[in-house]
């Protein structure tokens, strides 16, 4: 379930439509988290999905750290990729707003932490995936560092996608130890995990 604070808007021609927030989200808030209506795919259910139904897989689906494609039922499938984006997935199992997002200013992520099939660049030049597989140690400190910035911020804005965390996750942002901090490591998915060699796990 995405935070219910944006709305789908058409953004670029290149982009198609993304999510403008519709109202501030402080830095620390969760964006982002997994829910019971979301389509999950395996791998196997996957080589069955109909050649139709397929490119719409593609487009909106994500991948968890087993290699999972997630397809989320509401806006969040909309969310689109920036290389330089204001939300992160992390190794909790959701997303954060890792800075102040201003009301009108689009909602991103970097699907280069949980995405193997899109390909992520809007900018120019743009950049293939293979080029950042396995992940270069460099790009997952500086996005460690930045989920860890965020999630200090945790108990200090409002959470309305609390309910959709565990409780024992919850208990660990909550009073989090940063000897103990989970890695974003950990939400790469499996079968490139293991190809990086300088992986933080």
């Amino acid at each position: 379930m995405v935070i219910p604070w944006v709305r789908i808007s058409w953004i670029s021609d290149d982009k198609g439509y993304g999510l403008l927030a519709e109202r501030d989200i402080p830095k620390g808030t969760v964006t982002f988290a997994q829910d019971g209506l979301d389509i999950v795919l395996s791998e196997k259910q996957l080589e069955s999905i109909d050649n139709s139904l397929l490119e719409y897989v593609e487009k909106y689906s994500y991948e968890d750290f087993m290699g999972n494609r997630i397809i989320s039922w509401d806006f969040g499938k909309y969310m689109n990729h920036d290389d330089n984006a204001n939300t992160l997935s992390t190794g909790y199992g959701f997303e954060v707003a890792i800075r102040d997002i201003k009301k009108g200013e689009e909602v991103t992520d970097d699907y280069r932490i949980f995405s193997t099939h899109h390909d992520t660049s809007f900018k120019s030049p743009p950049h293939a995936l293979e080029d950042i597989r396995p992940w270069p140690e460099k790009l997952i400190k500086k996005w460690d560092k930045d989920i860890l910035s965020a999630l200090l911020n945790y108990n200090l804005v409002t959470q309305p996608l609390e309910s959709f965390i565990p409780e024992l996750t919850l208990k660990q942002i909550r009073q989090l130890n940063i000897e103990e901090y989970q890695s974003v490591a950990r939400a790469l998915p499996l079968r490139y995990k293991l190809q990086t060699q300088n992986s933080l796990l």
